[in-house]
């Protein structure tokens, strides 16, 4: 059961595909004419920012300044006119101390000769913009897909941080052995939804690249969403899948079935969390996801000393992603 809502946060298109070519032509033309003398141009290669000078230059050093005239990077330079300057994502100090959220900045590189004159000037963008453009979760498999866009210029690196932000108690409609008054020696409440992240490719060391105006995919890997408890012959108290519960004798085995629950329809709040590099820029995404036709299943067990173990797990027949919005 894989459910998505896409396009939720983009506005209606209206353009044609003329106003989009005469809008990247201005922006080609403004980067033109930003650059002077012996530098060809600048452009992002990867993570990278890269300087082109003329076949015939005189350029002895190149300096990256940020807007408050600090230098960020400076390089000497020979015959080559292919000139690597630094990876933009490990350079934090080119935002304002003062205003470390600030995804635009203007960086300028300055081309020196070898008597210190000026032979060039360019500068660039550094003003990377994500957003989240789609969800998709597999609540079979656990799987969670994020389609993010950078629609600004520059590259970012992101982190990402999915979950559930609540969950619903249900509890199985199963007999039990109770006390003297009555009630059941054992609680058979189970947290719904509930998954645990699998995957370790997507920490904050290592993140995911996305260059300027590109769209990627991050899918973050899980368990499958479950909900589950297990009623044992052992007589202490466990915790399960975040529900605590005091496990009594079962002594004989139970029929493999499947158990009515208390609700069976539930909606619960889910968030997804962008973190950007080298900025500190935040994005969250709240969404409400309706589970219906819920069921509870109780297998056979296995047999252990003095009795037997039974796992009680939840399952959604259907889910819907009902909402969807920036913070």
């Amino acid at each position: 059961m894989t459910v998505g809502l896409a396009g939720c946060l983009g506005g209606d298109d209206d353009t044609d595909g003329t106003e989009g070519d005469d809008s990247d032509t201005d922006a080609e033309s403004d980067r033109e004419s930003s650059i002077e003398g012996d530098i060809d141009s600048v452009e992002y290669e990867g993570e990278t920012l890269v300087a082109f000078l003329e076949q015939e230059h005189d350029v002895d050093r190149l300096d990256v300044l940020s807007e408050d005239g600090s230098r960020v990077d400076t390089a000497n330079i020979g015959t080559e006119t292919r000139i690597e300057l630094f990876d933009i994502i490990s350079e934090p100090e080119i935002f304002s101390l003062d205003n470390p959220e600030n995804t635009g900045v203007t960086l300028t590189i300055l081309a020196v000769d070898n008597e210190d004159e000026e032979v060039g000037e360019a500068e660039i963008e550094y003003a990377p913009e994500v957003e989240l453009e789609d969800l998709d979760i597999d609540f079979r498999e656990g799987d969670i897909q994020l389609t993010v866009t950078n629609t600004g210029e520059g590259p970012i690196k992101l982190s990402t941080d999915v979950g559930f932000t609540e969950t619903v108690e249900i509890t199985p409609e199963v007999d039990y052995a109770t006390d003297d008054a009555g009630e059941p020696l054992v609680d058979t409440t189970i947290s719904y939804p509930h998954f645990e992240l699998t995957d370790e490719s997507l920490t904050e060391e290592e993140g995911t690249m996305v260059e300027g105006s590109e769209t990627e995919q991050i899918t973050r890997e899980s368990e499958p969403i479950i909900g589950s408890v297990i009623v044992s012959p052992d007589s202490r108290t466990r915790a399960a899948d975040h529900s605590e519960l005091e496990y009594v004798f079962v002594t004989e085995p139970i029929e493999d079935e499947e158990v009515p629950v208390d609700r069976t329809e539930i909606t619960v709040g889910f968030e997804a969390e962008l973190n950007a590099e080298p900025s500190q820029q935040e994005e969250i995404y709240e969404a409400e996801i309706t589970f219906s036709n819920i069921i509870g299943h109780r297998d056979e067990g296995q047999e252990r000393t003095g009795g037997y173990t039974h796992n009680i797990d939840l399952d959604a027949g259907d889910a819907e992603i009902v909402s969807f919005e920036d913070d």
